[in-house]
């Protein structure tokens, strides 16, 4: 990350501790210390099933894709179920992300593959903005297999 996207971080976390409150929060993962023990919960502002969805819909109209305001409208039809995410660190920051997708065509058989992404970075100060490096690897693998399933969804 830049200068400036760090300090934008760091300003939108000091924003969500001030105007936000805990129990609005999802746990996603945990800080340790050397030796393994727990020292903090990792939280998201906002549940991760509604920032996935958020980057699936910017990957589809990134890649032209016409977002339909209906299933009946819709030429394909998305579906996923967040099975697990979890970020942590010992040693080094890790992710993973699983979701089971239904792809479904218009008049067809729906498709279904659950996708694993994993992503890790070296843990070097233990700042907040370091988790996010991981995460946002594991979330642009997630895009990346489901743009190659809809590739081969007949």
């Amino acid at each position: 990350m830049s200068e400036g996207e760090i300090d934008r971080w760091d300003d939108l976390v000091a924003t969500a501790r001030k105007t936000g409150s805990k129990e609005d929060w999802t746990s996603i993962g945990w800080m340790r210390n050397g030796y393994g023990m727990h020292l903090a919960d990792i939280f998201s502002v906002e549940p991760p099933a509604m920032f996935l969805e958020a980057t699936l819909k910017r990957e589809l109209v990134a890649h032209g894709a016409t977002l339909a305001a209906s299933a009946e409208e819709a030429d394909i039809v998305v579906k996923g179920d967040l099975r697990y995410l979890k970020v942590d660190i010992f040693m080094k920051y890790w992710a993973d992300i699983v979701v089971d997708w239904e792809y479904t065509p218009k008049g067809g058989q729906a498709t279904k593959a659950s996708r694993h992404t994993y992503g890790e970075n070296a843990a070097w100060t233990s700042s907040a903005w370091e988790f996010y490096q991981p995460l946002r690897q594991c979330e642009q693998e997630m895009m990346w297999l489901v743009l190659e399933d809809l590739g081969a969804v007949k």
